[in-house]
C-alpha cells in the first residue's frame, strides 16, 4: 500500500526546516521509485536507505520513529525511541495496542483508515512536547531493558522443574 510514501508527504505537512529524517526500506520494495521522488519532492530533508545493516547504530540517531506495527516496534523501545504507529497487517494490532497501552508509542491503528494528517499532527505533537516524549522513553526502559531472555528462560526452567516433579 505504499505507506512509506504517505508518511514522506505526511512529514513533508510540518513545515519544518529543523526535521531531518531517515526513511529505511527494503531492498526488494516494489516501491522505492515512488518513495524516492517522494523524498525529493517533500519540504523536509529526506536521507532514504536500502538494506541498512546496522539499524540499532541508525535508531539512536533519532528522536521519533513512524514505523509498522511489527518488531521494529521492540527494537525501537529498546533504543528508548517514541514511536508512531501504523498497523499494515492483523498480526501487528496486538503489538501496537500493547505498546500505546504501556505508554511507549503511539497507535494510529489500520493503516487503511489513517490519514496523513493524522501522522503528521502525531509527529508534531511529540516534536512540541518533550515530557511526553520523556515518559515514553522512560516507560520504554522499563519494558525493554534486555534482560527479556533470561527472564523468559527463567520462567520456562521453573515451570519445567515443576513439571518434572509432578511426573515423578
Amino acid at each position: 500500500d505504499n505507506c512509506t510514501e504517505m508518511v514522506i508527504r505526511a512529514l513533508g505537512r510540518l513545515n519544518r526546516e529543523d526535521l531531518r529524517c531517515t526513511v529505511v526500506i527494503g531492498g526488494s520494495n516494489p516501491n522505492e521509485s515512488s518513495i524516492a521522488a517522494a523524498a525529493v519532492r517533500t519540504d523536509v530533508s529526506v536521507d532514504l536507505r536500502s538494506d541498512v545493516n546496522d539499524m540499532a547504530s541508525l535508531m539512536a540517531e533519532h528522536d521519533i520513529a513512524v514505523s509498522a506495527g511489527g518488531s521494529t516496534c521492540w527494537e525501537l523501545a529498546f533504543m528508548s525511541i517514541p514511536n508512531v504507529i501504523l498497523v499494515l497487517a492483523d498480526n501487528q494490532f496486538g503489538i501496537a495496542e500493547g505498546l500505546e497501552e504501556a505508554g511507549t508509542a503511539l497507535n494510529l491503528g489500520w493503516h487503511e483508515k489513517v490519514e496523513m494528517g493524522a501522522i503528521a499532527d502525531q509527529v508534531q505533537k511529540l516534536l512540541r512536547n518533550d515530557e511526553k516524549r520523556l515518559r515514553m522513553v522512560r516507560r520504554a526502559q522499563e519494558l525493554v531493558d534486555g534482560w527479556g531472555t533470561g527472564r523468559v528462560l527463567g520462567k520456562m526452567l521453573s515451570s519445567k522443574a515443576r513439571v518434572a516433579s509432578y511426573v515423578e
